[in-house]
This record gives C-alpha cells, structure tokens and sequence, in this order.
C-alpha cells in the first residue's frame, strides 16, 4: 500500500496532538487546527494551526510531502506565509487591534532533495523549518532537519581552497581590526 501526502493529513490532522509532539513534531500545538485551507489568490494549505498566548497569535503553515522537499516546496510555502500574513493584517487592520503576530511555515516530507540548493534556504528564511517523517509499521516518526545539515562538500566550499582561505582571512582580519 502506497503512502500518500493525503495519509500524511489525515494522521496529523486526526491524531491528539500529544501523540505527534511524542513522535517528534515537537512544534505541533495548536488551538485550532484547519485543513486545506484556502488563502485567497496563494492556494490551498494542507494544514493551518493557530493558537492565541501571551496576547500573541502563533499561527503555522503546513506544507506537506509525500516525498521529497524540494526548493519548489520552499517558495510555495513562502507564498503561503505572505498570504497568512497579508489576510491578518486585514482582519486585525479592520479591528484596529495591535496583537503580535508569529507566523511560521513547517515543511514535511519524506527526505529531502538535495539535488537542488534547497539546503541554502532556511539559513536565510529562519521562519521555515523543515522535518522528515519515517513511516513504518510502528507508526510515524518526525525528524528535524537542522538549518546547517548542508555539508561544505555538497554547498562547494571546501575548507582547503584558495578561496575559503582567502575569506576567512578577510573576517579575521575585519573582526580584530
């Protein structure tokens, strides 16, 4: 039996929220949980969660994979993001009500494709985190994938070149002078 990006909804959507923390997707708590929500002219989010503390609003975006995440994947749920945020500035402009908001975006998917420059992109986006899952015949697991996982062999940028010498001579030099 296949496994597929609806499966993946429905087990986050449908089980308690204790449960996937406990598996690993430790950032899943929410108040109020949305699926295939529409954000105007942006598109369909596989899951949006809000929860409401310390008079700020938490509110992340669920852009799920069945296989890998790729840098496609990353810009669809930037534009999620843009869209999350332009609709609560125009609800809470029409209230006039200055609550502060966090917007997040959490990418999950089976691995990640690193044929792409994808593992650049959540150095310069910290508001995107992404996760793999592992499903098996114990359930489902969660990973996070740390923001550095890119190694410098991959990322081109060897430590023993004329280049990343000469850079890192230049910092030193800036940072002590």
């Amino acid at each position: 039996m296949d496994f597929l990006e609806k499966d993946l909804e429905e087990i986050l959507y449908s089980t308690p929220q204790e449960l996937i923390i406990n598996n690993g997707l430790r950032c899943f708590s929410y108040s109020k949980i949305y699926r295939q929500f529409r954000i105007s002219a942006y598109g369909i989010i596989d899951l949006l969660t809000i929860e409401y503390k310390n008079n700020t609003f938490y509110i992340k975006v669920y852009e799920l994979k069945n296989n890998k995440i790729d840098t496609e994947a990353f810009l669809q749920i930037l534009g999620y993001i843009k869209g999350v945020y332009t609709a609560y500035n125009e609800i809470i402009g029409r209230y006039n009500n200055k609550r502060e908001v966090n917007i997040q975006g959490i990418l999950i998917g089976r691995k990640i494709d690193t044929s792409t420059n994808i593992c650049f992109l959540p150095l310069i986006t910290p508001v995107v985190h992404i996760y793999t899952y592992n499903y098996e015949f114990n359930g489902i697991l969660f990973t996070k994938v740390r923001n550095d996982y890119c190694n410098t062999t991959y990322a081109g940028f060897n430590e023993d070149t004329l280049e990343f010498n000469s850079i890192r001579d230049f910092l030193n030099q800036m940072s002590n002078g």
